[in-house]
Order: C-alpha cells, then structure tokens, then sequence
C-alpha cells in the first residue's frame, strides 16, 4: 500500500513540474525577444550594453531615429540593455530584475502621462509591454521576424551596431567602445565586401601626416576599389601601393596617397590628359572628388603625394612634415589615432570625438 501511495505521490510531482515547466517555457516564447523583433526592416540595430556610457545622439543615423527623443528619456540606471531600430519606432529594455509599474513610472524623466493595464502601459503615442526581464515599447503593429537572428558582437564593448541586408542576413556589425575623455572608437566587421586587405596605416602614414589634422580618414586600395568604381578605374588605383588618407583642416579636405616604386602620380595624370609639366587637374579620383567644375593640385611630398582643391592646404601639409609637427613624433597624437584598438586595418576614421576601424573578413552565419 505505502509503495503505491509512494508511487501515486511521484507521478502527481512529475506531473505537476512538468505542467509548470510548460508554462513557464510557453510564457518565455510570448515574451519579446531582440532576435525575433529586429531584422531587415530596420536596417540597423542599435544595442546600448553601458547605458551610462554612451547616447543614442552620439551615435550618426541613430539620433534621427523615430524613437531617439524617448529613449533619451529614459533614466539609464534603471535599465541593462537596449536594443533600438533606427528606421522604425520600437525599441526593447532589459534588465537583470524584473519590471513593474513603480520602475516603469521612474523610467521616463519626460512629463508624459503613462497609463497602465495588466502588463501593458500606453505612455504618448507609445504603446508598452513588460514581462518579467523584459519590456518592449512600439507605435507600430509588428509581427515577428520569419527567422531568428543571431547577434553577434563583443559583449565589452559600450554599444554594438547589427546591419542587415535585402537577403535577410547580417551584412556587419561594430563594436563601440567609449574612451577617456568620450572618444568614441569604432571596430566594424563586415561581409558586405568581398575584398581588402588588413594593412598597418600607422606605419605607413603617421611619419608624414601633420599632428594636426582634424581628421583622419585611411582606406585600402583593394578595399576602396570593392566599393567606388570610379576610384578602381581612375589614375590613383593605377599608381597606388597600399592605400590613402584623407584628412580636413580647418574645414579643407586633402588626401594623402602613397604609389609604387616606378610610378609617377603627376606623370600618370599628365599622360592621361595629353598635358605636359602641369601640376593641376580634374580627372575624378574618387567617386565624391573632386566635386564637379572643381580641379585639384598635386604635390609631392617624400614618396607620398598631396593632393588638394586648396593650393595652400598642400602647402601647408608639406610645411608640417618638414618642421617635425607629424602623427608619429607626437604621443598624444599617436595614441589618438592608433591606441588600444586593431593596428591592421582596412578602414580606419579618426574625427574629434570618433574613431572608426574597420577589420575586413567574413562574417560566419
């Protein structure tokens, strides 16, 4: 009698967990997941991992997004995670405890009016669910994604930016560290080119460009090639080694090329043009330069040459490299440009208070 009391009470316990295991694994497949929310439509995902370190008006496309001024509403210490479309207004909230409605009120530092029912608030022209970890925020009717996404990015970093294609795939994504002093560096891996080469701009460029640029820009020569036809089939390819820069000062662009062995860039362009010992020209270099009606100068500086709209820009580049004022006899300088991330690159951009590099690979799906 008590063997079969035993054995009634442990198939009722089986049954029991095995009903609330169910439950709770149907609960958390009606839940919101960033996975199955974001994808194609979006065209980027933000996902903010320290929100106390970086905002959403930091970071280029994001501060246009259709929910950027709620999101900069909310009080960042009261939420892990977020993840932020920036092409459709939804945006989803993580945190390690679970939500109610005294935190959701605290949530929004704006004076909108948040009504609540069950696990479901209205606040603006907003509506909002929240379960348990999880709170989801949209003004639009979404229905899940066909697939599931797999994010993948460094889960250091401050931020991470998700790229999709018309494929429904992962095209890239970056990886967003905020530095000392808000410098904000960019390390993107990228499937969307299918060609470059990771090459060390710093020694190639910081003995020759000025300290003082206020902003830096490398590319590839492979790399640029894969993605401006103008460039691939214009002079500078023919005469390039590894790569170039383009740099501003005080609101002037030039760019600085290295070429082979053998090659003479203002030959080159000279021959091209049926001209002899002219220093000015027009042929495009790149598909944005020169601007249209517009003639550039090139200027030899060591086995570089600078290359400019401005006369006195090159001038005044070659003048820096004389005097010593370069990237590479500066620490300061060196540290801005170069520090704490990938010295081999494909892509690097360095502005006042950004810094961008990209790694060329492929990407695994």
């Amino acid at each position: 009698m008590i063997k079969r009391v035993i054995l009634f009470l442990t198939v009722l316990l089986s049954l029991v967990w095995i009903t609330y295991y169910a439950l709770d694994i149907l609960d958390e497949k009606n839940n919101y997941n960033a996975e199955d929310l974001f994808g194609l439509q979006d065209e980027e995902l933000l996902i903010i991992l320290r929100p106390s370190e970086i905002s959403i008006d930091a970071i280029p496309g994001f501060d246009q997004s259709p929910v950027a001024d709620l999101v900069k509403s909310l009080n960042d210490s009261l939420y892990d995670i977020a993840h932020v479309s920036k092409k459709r207004s939804h945006f989803l909230l993580t945190r390690k405890g679970v939500w109610n409605e005294q935190i959701i009120k605290s949530l929004f530092t704006n004076d909108e009016q948040i009504t609540f029912e069950k696990e479901s608030f209205k606040i603006g022209k907003h509506q909002g669910r929240y379960h348990k970890k999880n709170l989801y925020i949209t003004s639009i009717d979404l229905e899940p994604n066909e697939k599931s996404y797999d994010f993948v990015f460094d889960s250091k970093s401050s931020a991470a930016i998700i790229s999709f294609d018309k494929n429904f795939t992962i095209v890239s994504h970056s990886d967003i560290y905020v530095k000392d002093g808000g410098m904000i560096n960019y390390v993107t891996k990228s499937d969307a080119i299918k060609e470059g080469n990771k090459v060390s701009d710093e020694d190639l460029f910081s003995g020759i460009i000025s300290r003082n640029v206020d902003s830096y820009h490398f590319q590839e020569r492979t790399y640029k090639g894969a993605s401006d036809s103008i460039f691939k089939n214009g002079p500078m390819f023919q005469w390039m080694q590894f790569g170039f820069v383009e740099i501003t000062h005080k609101g002037k662009k030039a760019i600085i090329s290295d070429y082979i062995e053998g090659q003479d860039p203002i030959l080159v362009l000279n021959e091209i043009n049926g001209t002899y010992d002219t220093s000015w020209f027009t042929n495009p270099l790149l598909s944005d330069f020169p601007a249209k009606g517009q003639r550039y100068k090139v200027e030899y500086m060591e086995d570089f040459v600078v290359i400019s709209t401005d006369e006195e820009l090159c001038k005044k580049l070659i003048s820096e490299y004389k005097l010593g004022n370069t990237i590479s006899l500066n620490d300061k300088s060196r540290n801005r440009h170069y520090g704490s991330l990938p010295k081999n690159v494909s892509e690097r951009m360095i502005s006042n208070d950004q810094r961008h590099e990209n790694l060329q690979y492929h990407l695994l799906h």
